[in-house]
């Protein structure tokens, strides 16, 4: 995985766990990956992957899964 994608990946799970967007049906890969831009914009990459970490201290079973979904509706694999 490169840098990009795994930036990707990390906007998208902080996308997950500010919004419903998952509520709200499977969104296409181009509309997940706009989602993981508008996170990885207003947070930084430094501020996404800290969160991301955060959620794994705090969740590790369920920031497991949750990061697998977001590597997947991003495109990543």
């Amino acid at each position: 995985m490169t840098t990009v994608t795994a930036a990707l990946a990390e906007g998208m799970f902080v996308a997950i766990l500010h919004s419903d967007y998952v509520a709200n049906g499977a969104p296409d890969v181009a509309a997940a990956r706009h989602a993981a831009f508008v996170e990885l914009m207003e947070y930084g990459i430094a501020g996404c992957a800290a969160e991301v970490a955060a959620e794994f201290g705090d969740h590790p079973v369920e920031s497991a899964l949750r990061m697998s979904e977001a590597r997947a509706m991003v495109g990543v694999r």
